[in-house]
């Protein structure tokens, strides 16, 4: 199990990229920055949806902001904590107070198709944020 300080290290880490994120919006106008509110979970739908858009932004790093900023509402607002990937894991996860374990990173990654509702990331938040199965 992972000490304090290298799950300090990971939050940070995760905030500075949702930081780092949020930065690129307000300086190129490409989105809506976020502004930390449990509320702004409906602003990643449409990026996720226009990200081919972003070409001056890497798509990689473009992706793990957003699952950052995805998963500190669900720290500051709902009592997660992050948690370093093991095994086969790529991507840190988020864990809910009740134990489940969530990789939001992915759930952005997962790009919706022309079948998904516009809003399939704050559904999700909210599922998850009631921290009950889907």
């Amino acid at each position: 199990m992972p000490d304090q300080s290298e799950l300090d290290s990971l939050a940070a880490a995760a905030e500075s990229s949702a930081n780092s994120l949020n930065d690129f919006l307000e300086e190129t106008g490409a989105g809506r920055p976020f502004d930390w509110s449990e509320e702004s979970i409906i602003h990643i739908d449409p990026i996720c949806h226009n990200a081919d858009l972003f070409g001056d932004f890497d798509q990689v790093t473009l992706v793990f902001g957003l699952g950052c900023y995805f998963g500190e509402l669900l720290i500051k607002y709902r009592g997660a904590k992050w948690r370093e990937p093991t095994g086969e894991e790529k991507q840190p996860m988020i864990v809910m107070p009740s134990g489940r374990e969530w990789n939001v990173i992915k759930a952005v990654e997962d790009r919706p198709d022309q079948e998904e509702p516009l809003d399939r990331l704050t559904q999700l938040y909210n599922q998850i944020a009631l921290d009950e199965p889907i």
